[in-house]
């Protein structure tokens, strides 16, 4: 069974491959087309009208065929950042694995004797360099996670001794709360929060640059109206949807 680690990262490969697909797609549909175009211009059967009506005619087969494949291309890259930042999200929510009993009892004892030693003291600067240290001195993610739970009662003995300077000490536990999370992650986890992150808007991302080559031989060999939805294929209206609403 492959692990969710890995399964998250050929998820996410995946997506730079399927986008080679569109680009892929426009170049075969352009020879296809200057092929087509270049039978029909040999065929003496044909007159000048009947290779013009021929060509307009093949031309919409493979406008047909191009808007087809870019919705293709489309939901299978969609569902494939499902994928990957569900398989993400999986790994974000797993636990840090527990260390030795000796280990533990270890930390429970002194993380117990940092928190009353915390609780009783009365200086602000002086139990907020005190958290800092203790938690500059965590490098398993397990004892990490295990501060970050109990956070909130750490951070409310430090703002009751800061009194009515409360506001600015809620400023500096945001660094100490931010380093502490990174401490209760795994590298994995790392690395999945990463992924997680940088997939959250792309499911609206266009898979064509406007201007680039793709989108400009899409505009030049169909025109605008192709172009205008190529980032959007599953809004354009093939002629033969247009006949299918018309009956419905």
């Amino acid at each position: 069974m492959m692990k969710k680690f890995d399964e998250m990262l050929a998820h996410y490969n995946k997506l730079s491959e399927i986008k080679q697909g569109v680009t892929k797609a426009v170049l075969a549909t352009g020879r296809g087309l200057k092929d087509e175009f270049y039978m029909i211009e040999r065929d003496s059967l044909l007159s000048a009208h009947g290779k013009s009506k021929k060509k307009e005619e093949v031309k919409k087969q493979y406008e047909k065929a191009l808007i087809k494949e870019l919705r293709r291309i489309r939901d299978e890259y969609d569902q494939t950042v499902i994928k990957a930042r569900v398989a993400a999200e999986t790994i974000l929510n797993e636990k840090p694995e527990k260390p030795s009993p000796t280990a533990v009892s270890t930390f429970e004892r002194k993380f117990n004797d940092f928190k009353m030693r915390l609780m009783l003291q009365t200086n602000a600067e002086t139990a907020l360099r005190e958290l800092k240290d203790f938690v500059n001195t965590q490098n398993d993610p397990y004892f990490a996670y295990q501060i970050l739970n109990e956070f909130p009662e750490l951070v409310q003995s430090i703002l009751g001794a800061a009194g009515s300077d409360a506001a600015t000490y809620k400023t500096k536990l945001r660094d100490v709360y931010d380093t502490i999370v990174s401490k209760s992650m795994t590298e994995e986890q790392k690395k999945a929060k990463s992924i997680y992150d940088s997939l959250e808007h792309e499911l609206d991302r266009p898979l064509m640059i406007e201007g680039g080559a793709e989108m400009n031989a899409i505009r030049d060999t169909f025109g605008p109206q192709v172009a205008k939805y190529a980032n959007n294929p599953h809004q354009y209206v093939l002629e033969s949807e247009q006949g299918k609403e018309k009956s419905e």
